[in-house]
């Protein structure tokens, strides 16, 4: 069985241009990590990620060089992977102030692949204040007869309905 000329299309790569989620969100105090496919060939090519509401006005955040070695500034990591075309942004301990519009990029003759992100930032779950509202010693510790005996417990119980039902 032959392929249709009509299908030779799906012999093309599928991916032309970059591929990034249009927004991720991740709450502050936590790691945030995305991912930006690009087509096959930008493999050696540098890779980056800005920040700014254009293309035009965006400001390079970090970038790879064109190498798959990680490279840090800061809190915010990039990783290319040559193989699958990817590249990993992680950007660690996320504050309110990391939200925002950021773009992945593609350093090449003439103008850039760049394609948009827009990054949320939740607040972080609120901690209890120390001594509010938190039990003075731990649960086994308070039982009467303490672990040892609040463990024996369900297991007496199982036994005397075994026995019932037996």
């Amino acid at each position: 069985m032959g392929i249709s000329p009509g299908w030779g299309w799906l012999l093309l790569p599928v991916c032309q241009a970059l591929v990034v989620p249009r927004e991720v969100s991740s709450r502050a105090g936590e790691t945030l990590s995305l991912r930006c496919w690009y087509p096959r060939g930008y493999e050696a090519y540098n890779k980056y990620w800005c920040r700014g509401a254009s293309r035009d006005s965006c400001r390079k955040v970090v970038e790879t060089e064109g190498r798959e070695a990680p490279r840090q500034r800061g809190r915010v990591s990039i990783q290319d992977n040559h193989i699958f075309c990817v590249v990993l942004l992680t950007v660690e301990d996320v504050s309110e102030a990391d939200a925002g519009s950021y773009w992945c990029g593609v350093e090449r003759m003439g103008r850039d692949l760049m394609e948009p992100v827009t990054v949320r930032v939740v607040p972080a779950k609120p901690q209890p204040c120390e001594g509010e509202n938190q039990p003075r010693s731990s649960p086994l510790a308070s039982s009467p007869g303490g672990p040892a005996l609040s463990a024996l417990v369900p297991s007496a119980v199982l036994l005397s309905l075994l026995a019932a039902a037996g």
